[in-house]
């Protein structure tokens, strides 16, 4: 079958989204990686749109929005940072591409996150019957980012065997990381393809690749990623039974009765238990009176206590691009960043007015659905953001700027139109 070079382009600038979102080494995660995949999405949009695209109103209140937010923080902080500038040239560019292109840039995407997942299955397995094999194969091809190179990491695109995951698990249990640099944010990602495939590839229908990513995701063992999938299938059956009261009922006892016991075990209860215990002293290291080396790690429910407070002096619009956490004296000593808090902490209460205009419209209008299921769907997206620094992650920023715009296609029902990706480019 011949490749269309718009195919292959597509595919290529989807890995390289994709070697960004994973942040396994220092370029991924640089300002060089940013501005490259921003000058090539500008090349896109010029190649295949011309000048339509600059001309975008929605695209020229959302990168008027940010300017005028990222003067203020300047402003009122004194401080000029990068972190702001890649949050917000990522942003502009992929709602642009989003956009201008519609499905034939998200469907493709999200089939190449898809087919990635599946290449990570037998790596894991391997693992899992003998880890020395697989670290010696791949340990040649380690590109660990120096957070992360502590004793006995190997971070390979494809596949990544996380070095500290036997410390927490003693028994023997292996945590699934894929691409990603740790088994939640694994679980983040497939969670978000779930997501996508559930709403806009199948139109709000289950489908066999969502049954397969829902058990390969388990292997993660992360809290947010079974929080987020038991609501994601009492989001399916509410759907399915809800003018079918005996039926709705029976199916969410049913989930009920399996969802406490996985409640309890160790990696869920045992875990939020221990983050909730850890909140104790959150305000001391706050106030400056905990010394971080007495305390290296607080809670992630501690990050939105500490944003809560902090945002009582500006509520508004927050503290912006501040490194927040440096200046509370944790650093990187903070071994649960929460990514909710981080963007609460950031852009205050229009920031959370902004992703939950983008979250109401994700789920396309004409399909009539409920305040309930919008909240569910929400509840989904966003959890990954409370386990996992995806602030900046591309692929989050996707998913939210599919429904800003459909938001902002109101009365025309904007779905993202099918372009044809086959076409030579």
């Amino acid at each position: 079958m011949k490749i269309s070079s718009r195919r292959l382009f597509l595919f290529l600038y989807n890995m390289y989204v994709i070697f960004m979102a994973a942040a396994t080494n220092d370029f991924a995660n640089s300002p060089q990686a940013v501005l490259i995949f921003f000058l090539v999405t500008i090349g896109y949009l010029l190649r295949t749109t011309g000048v339509k695209w600059i001309k975008d109103k929605a695209g020229g209140w959302l990168a008027g929005g940010f300017i005028l937010v990222w003067v203020w923080h300047l402003v009122s902080n004194g401080v000029f940072t990068v972190g702001a500038i890649k949050f917000y040239v990522v942003v502009i560019a992929i709602y642009h591409m989003v956009k201008q292109h519609g499905r034939s840039y998200t469907d493709t995407l999200f089939r190449d996150l898809y087919s990635l997942t599946l290449i990570t299955i037998p790596f894991y397995v391997v693992h899992l019957i003998s880890e020395s094999t697989l670290k010696a194969v791949l340990s040649p091809f380690n590109m660990s980012y120096h957070v992360q190179a502590i004793e006995g990491g190997v971070y390979v695109f494809f596949y990544n065997m996380n070095p500290w995951l036997a410390e927490l698990y003693s028994n023997g249990v292996v945590r699934n990381s894929g691409f990603m640099w740790e088994p939640g944010a694994f679980g983040a990602m497939i969670v978000l393809q779930l997501v996508y495939m559930y709403v806009v590839t199948n139109a709000m229908k289950f489908s066999r690749e969502m049954k397969i990513l829902m058990v390969y995701s388990v292997t993660t063992i992360s809290t947010t990623t079974l929080f987020g999938l038991f609501t994601l299938l009492a989001l399916i059956y509410y759907k399915k039974y809800k003018k079918q009261s005996v039926k709705l009922i029976s199916a969410l006892g049913i989930g009920l009765v399996i969802a406490i016991p996985v409640y309890n075990l160790p990696f869920m209860k045992g875990k939020i238990d221990e983050y909730l215990e850890k909140n104790v002293d959150y305000k001391s290291l706050y106030e400056r009176r905990l010394e971080v080396g007495e305390k290296k790690s607080i809670g992630r429910f501690a990050g939105i206590l500490i944003e809560l407070d902090r945002l009582k002096f500006r509520p508004m619009l927050g503290y912006g691009w501040d490194e927040d956490y440096e200046m509370l004296g944790l650093g990187n000593m903070w071994s649960n960043p929460n990514g909710l808090a981080v963007l609460m902490g950031k852009f205050g209460l229009v920031g959370m007015l902004f992703l939950g205009f983008c979250l109401s419209g994700f789920i396309p209008y004409e399909y009539n659905a409920s305040v309930i299921e919008r909240l569910l769907i929400s509840v989904v997206i966003l959890l990954p953001v409370f386990s996992n620094p995806l602030q900046s992650n591309i692929v989050f920023w996707c998913l939210l700027l599919i429904g800003f715009v459909n938001a902002m296609s109101r009365p025309r029902r904007f779905t993202m139109p099918q372009t044809n990706i086959n076409a030579n480019g």
